[in-house]
């Protein structure tokens, strides 16, 4: 059973993770701190790669993880 919600933040921090993934954390005023994984965000043509910059605020969908979350996709 995957557990999905929405959440509307401001990325205040990004890492890389792996080759072609970035770790974000991510203020939300309804869950606090998200650490969420953007796969493929790093990659060239990738949809995450602009939406995953600093200070840009999102509408995301979420899936929840054991340690971390994972962004499914992003609205403007």
């Amino acid at each position: 059973m995957t557990k999905t919600y929405q959440a509307t933040g401001i990325i205040l921090k990004g890492m890389p993770l792996g080759e072609a993934d970035r770790l974000l954390t991510i203020l939300s005023p309804e869950y606090g701190l998200i650490r969420a994984v953007a796969p493929g965000a790093r990659k060239h043509k990738s949809r995450l790669r602009g939406r995953s910059e600093l200070f840009v605020v999102n509408q995301w969908l979420i899936v929840k993880g054991r340690s971390l979350d994972k962004l499914l996709k992003q609205k403007p």
